[in-house]
């Protein structure tokens, strides 16, 4: 059961009902997660995530606006890994990050784009760094 606060002033139904959602938010998070938050989806587009996931939203049985809000701030969650990712990934290259498009580095870009599968030292980094920032986006979350 999931504590909510303020639930105690509430009637049973209500707190029962708060709970179930909660539980289901659980679930769709955790499938997001499981779906998207690996190194095989890195960097595809909350638009593409939105369109695929769309047929599947009577799944959770949530409210369209709770189940959009969710969705995005999971995306959000794991682009922020990833980036995080990137970040840790050049300064172990002495590469500074740049956020402007035009000074961007070769490697920024290869990093961003996902073509760092072909470049085994990007690779090796990418999976190293990527595990250690889930762990800790994780912890966060606890």
């Amino acid at each position: 059961m999931i504590a909510i606060i303020g639930t105690l002033k509430l009637n049973k139904w209500k707190s029962a009902e708060l709970d179930l959602i909660s539980s289901r938010l659980g679930s769709f998070r955790s499938d997001l997660w499981n779906e998207f938050g690996s190194l095989k989806a890195w960097g595809i587009s909350e638009y593409v995530i939105d369109k695929a996931l769309r047929p599947r939203n009577s799944k959770y049985q949530l409210p369209a606006k709770l189940w959009e809000a969710t969705l995005y701030d999971v995306i959000g969650d794991i682009h922020a890994v990833q980036a995080y990712c990137i970040e840790k990934v050049l300064d172990a290259l002495n590469i500074k990050y740049q956020k402007a498009m035009d000074k961007k580095t070769v490697a920024q870009r290869i990093l961003e784009s996902g073509e760092w599968e072909l470049h085994t030292r990007l690779h090796k980094l990418v999976r190293f760094f990527y595990h250690r920032a889930v762990q800790r986006f994780q912890i966060r979350l606890l």
